[in-house]
């Protein structure tokens, strides 16, 4: 009988692989550096999760369900459809910076792509039914083509991870900044009322 684990432990393992693939990416980081910075044994960090593919996995899904989470809160909520878009911008380039590692893990680690399409569909979902409220409140100016302005979000969201995951070390908080101005210039040519 294998020993019981605990909720505690896994949270902790898991904060500790955020810190260490942020730090070193998904190559060079190891079982025992994450059981390190976790306070644990590395034999220890083989009763939650088997391999390093499994715990990045795990890390994965809880840092982006989290943010997938917060970020469907914010477009669906009551208030107006100006703050929403403003949030939901606010949350997901602000989020971008802490998971980039993560996110670099996935786009450039063949075995883990799998990962991106997930998060990244559900991701546009939820921005595609941001846009269609706009519409519907009359906040947005309607696209002439529904389905094209799907392809445009697409482009637009895989666009700014992709280029905020090839930013050189130096350059990636100024990389982030210019890509939430550029949408946010790409959003006031669309939004109705807006200045001039």
């Amino acid at each position: 009988m294998g020993r019981p684990r605990s909720q505690g432990k896994r949270k902790s393992i898991l904060e500790s692989a955020f810190r260490v693939f942020g730090e070193c990416g998904y190559q060079r980081s190891t079982m025992r550096m994450i059981a390190e910075r976790a306070g644990m044994v590395p034999g220890a960090l083989y009763i939650y999760f088997p391999s390093k593919e499994i715990l990045f996995e795990a890390t994965v899904r809880e840092g982006w369900d989290r943010f997938l989470s917060d970020l469907h809160r914010a477009a669906v909520s009551s208030r107006p459809f100006r703050e929403r878009i403003q949030e939901v911008l606010d949350l997901g380039f602000s989020r971008l910076k802490d998971g980039l590692p993560l996110l670099q893990g996935m786009l450039f680690e063949a075995n883990q792509r799998r990962l991106f399409q997930d998060r990244l569909d559900a991701l546009c979902a939820s921005l595609e039914q941001l846009f269609a409220a706009g519409w519907r409140e009359g906040q947005l100016e309607p696209p002439a083509d529904p389905v094209r302005w799907k392809t445009v979000i697409r482009l637009n969201t895989v666009g700014a991870l992709f280029s905020a995951a090839l930013a050189a070390p130096g350059r990636v908080d100024r990389e982030i900044a210019e890509l939430k101005a550029a949408i946010q210039r790409q959003l006031a040519d669309r939004l109705r009322g807006a200045p001039a």
